[in-house]
């Protein structure tokens, strides 16, 4: 095992008549040792660390390093680090030392090329700990209007190519105000989200003859629903509608049409907000299209939903409308 000696600016600057270095070995301990003036009288102290240990680069008895995380926002509330998303952790560091770390700083950084955007790049205080005390990091970079979020460690975005199970590894660069030096590091773990966002069900909304229903010959005008039965909520849903069906042509739009933000276990309604009358009651729909006037009475029309939101999260789904 290699250990590195480290004489304090006190031991180099003072007349030393002979310097006793004790190394004292054990596998999961760390020691303090000295070195003597003259009169043999102890005017400094060294710091010995193990291997496995914080890495640090010290001649002080505090050992600040790496406790815990919390997501404190992401963008779809669910407490989860998921592809796609902005996140914000509220990081904390343990002194596990026998001396206190004055004004401690951190940096932190990553080369996974699932992340992008960590900020701040420069240090974040943590001020100063106590021997076995815990600070939290705060940046004290305001992103809201919500109180409860008034402060963070350091945000970062995950890829929306993310594969879920992947860890995300930070390294953190540690120092107090002696220029006291630790490192250590951190891993998040991307989970799949707990959004799951499929058709429910669909109304007519305006057909030729008024009736409600599907006939042959028709422009029909569809208000369609989508419902969340997962455990997250999903941001900014979009869709798009299409059928390979013979008997359908004209749908429009051939782009997708805005669901907005479900919650877990809500449902909302694709708007298209384009209009089509002054009748108020069918000021609005989803998607339009035309029925065959040879289509059979009985026949179902087919069609795909293709569904995707703010992070890039997509299901896929169907639904079938009988012609009457």
């Amino acid at each position: 095992m290699r250990i590195a000696v480290i004489l304090s600016q006190q031991c180099r600057k003072t007349e030393v008549f002979k310097a006793l270095i004790l190394l004292l070995v054990s596998v999961n301990s760390s020691f303090l040792s000295g070195c003597t003036d003259r009169n043999a009288n102890t005017i400094t102290s060294v710091f010995f660390g193990e291997k496995g240990d914080t890495s640090q680069t010290n001649t002080t008895g505090a050992r600040p390093k790496f406790s815990k995380y919390t997501v404190i926002k992401d963008d779809n509330a669910d407490g989860t680090v998921n592809p796609g998303e902005t996140v914000y952790l509220l990081v904390y560091l343990k002194n596990s030392g026998t001396s206190q770390a004055n004004n401690v700083k951190a940096t932190f950084a990553s080369t996974s090329s699932y992340v992008s955007g960590i900020s701040p790049t420069t240090s974040v205080s943590f001020g100063t700990i106590s021997a076995g005390g815990e600070n939290e990091g705060d940046y004290s970079g305001l992103y809201g209007n919500d109180g409860q979020y008034d402060y963070y460690t350091f945000k970062f975005t995950v890829s929306s190519s993310t594969p879920a199970g992947t860890s995300l590894n930070f390294s953190i660069s540690i120092v107090d105000d002696q220029n006291n030096k630790w490192t250590d590091s951190l891993r998040v773990t991307v989970l799949k989200t707990g959004a799951n966002v499929q058709f429910s069900r669909y109304s007519v909304v305006l057909d030729d003859n008024r009736d409600g229903n599907i006939n042959p010959g028709e422009t029909v005008y569809l208000l369609v629903y989508l419902k969340n039965s997962g455990t997250s909520q999903a941001n900014n849903v979009k869709a798009t509608f299409a059928s390979t069906s013979s008997y359908v042509s004209g749908i429009s739009p051939t782009t997708s049409v805005s669901f907005g933000t479900i919650s877990a276990g809500g449902e909302n309604e694709g708007d298209y907000s384009g209009l089509y009358g002054n009748d108020g009651q069918y000021d609005y729909y989803t998607f339009k299209f035309t029925v065959s006037s040879s289509t059979p009475a009985g026949t179902s029309l087919n069609f795909s939903i293709s569904i995707v939101d703010a992070q890039n999260n997509a299901w896929s789904d169907s639904f079938a409308v009988p012609v009457r």
